[in-house]
């Protein structure tokens, strides 16, 4: 609608207390009606769909084409290409999986350790763990056609025993059974994280190429000539 419309129907309104209008519009008797104040309403009929007035100040709205798939969702395509990854080390999808966390652990300053056990005498092993000058920073679980019970266990355990973080990766399909069988547990409910193998390795991926860049950015040393970085 006109602007200069919108203003007179506002004469003598007093804005709140930000200096704004406060403009109420309903359905009323099969019509769009605004409401003003208490007194003044006004029907909007014959200013509905008229693009004509939108003002060309307001930016149009970017367009994003539809997703044909979430981001989320596990895919076979990202299965293969975790198990074709010259950079990890493993036999299997779980242990490759368990090696791109402990090398994003490297990465960030951490010491990571596969098969830690919490204390060394435990009997259970989480499948990798950060350390920062020995303490637990990060326990993870790697939850791939397991025992989901067994993983809860050890991540309880990890927990009383000083781990500040405590998160499961798995197929997206588990999620949901995981948090079912976590939810209740009193030391996992208000601290445990679920991942997706898709989202870590997306992590991984940005971080492998993050750290190829900033490892040569950070680096100081002598050179006889300006270097130049292209």
């Amino acid at each position: 609608m006109p602007d200069d419309k919108l203003i007179e129907w506002f004469s003598g309104v007093e804005p709140n207390r930000k200096g704004q209008w406060m403009i109420t519009i309903a359905p009323k008797d099969g019509s769009l009606t605004l409401q003003a104040s208490a007194e003044r309403q006004f029907d909007l009929s014959q200013y509905l769909n008229r693009f004509d007035f939108i003002s060309k100040s307001i930016p149009r709205s970017a367009s994003r084409p539809p997703s044909t798939k979430r981001d989320s969702e596990d895919s076979s395509d990202i299965i293969a290409a975790i198990k074709s990854n010259n950079d990890l080390n493993g036999d299997s999808l779980h242990d490759r999986v368990i090696d791109m966390i402990a090398q994003i652990g490297k990465w960030s300053g951490y010491v990571p350790t596969k098969g830690y056990k919490v204390p060394q005498d435990s009997p259970y092993q989480i499948d990798v763990v950060w350390l920062n000058r020995d303490l637990l920073e990060l326990a993870v679980e790697v939850q791939i056609g397991g025992n989901e019970t067994e993983a809860k266990d050890r991540l309880v355990h990890a927990k009383r025993f000083g781990a500040r973080k405590i998160l499961i990766v798995s197929k997206v399909e588990s999620l949901k059974r995981l948090k079912q069988i976590c939810r209740y547990e009193p030391d996992l409910k208000n601290w445990l994280e679920i991942w997706s193998i898709v989202k870590v390795y997306r992590m991984y991926l940005a971080g492998q190429q993050f750290f190829e860049l900033f490892r040569p950015f950070e680096k100081q040393q002598w050179s006889q000539e300006i270097r130049e970085i292209t």
